[in-house]
């Protein structure tokens, strides 16, 4: 998994495939994190996603680049927390998808409120030791992401949910 040879294929014909792929990584792991880290994590590691999500919110409406900078951050942060040092070592090829979702037109242009509300649920779930809800949540911000990998790929360029990103 080179992110490399990722971003070689995203940017190729072979597009398609390396996109559904990635999604299809991404929704398989990141609710397995999920519920590793509700029931695992340090208290300093579910303070630190909180403090993330935190983040997240905290970023002004307009500023895309920031909402994606602490979306990558979150993600990454809760591959981490996993406690699973395989899953940790996928933060970098999933985050090559969010990357893509940026550079395709997957992005709308204002921070979605609802996106950074499921972000904090997360963490918080996370934060208070319920894995299933954490799993879940995650699921819900996985399953919106993949929809609109699936959107693009049939050269659809509305966003799923009403076109605002999963991420």
């Amino acid at each position: 998994y080179d992110p490399q040879v990722i971003r070689w294929r995203l940017a190729s014909p072979s597009r398609s495939s390396q996109l559904r792929e990635l999604a299809e990584l991404r929704a398989a792991v990141e609710p397995s994190a999920a519920a590793l880290a509700a029931a695992g994590a340090s208290p300093e590691t579910r303070a630190s996603l909180v403090g993330l999500a935190q983040a997240m919110a905290g970023v002004a409406e307009d500023d895309i680049q920031g909402f994606i900078a602490a979306d990558l951050a979150f993600h990454r942060g809760l591959l981490s927390a996993s406690g699973n040092g395989m899953f940790a070592q996928l933060s970098e090829v999933t985050e090559e998808l969010l990357v893509a979702r940026r550079d395709l037109p997957l992005m709308p242009d204002h921070v979605d409120a609802d996106a950074v509300q499921r972000h904090v649920e997360v963490a918080t779930a996370i934060a208070e030791g319920r894995q299933e809800d954490a799993a879940r949540c995650v699921r819900v911000i996985v399953d919106a992401a993949q929809r609109e990998v699936e959107q693009l790929l049939e050269g659809g360029r509305h966003c799923a949910l009403g076109g605002r990103p999963g991420v």
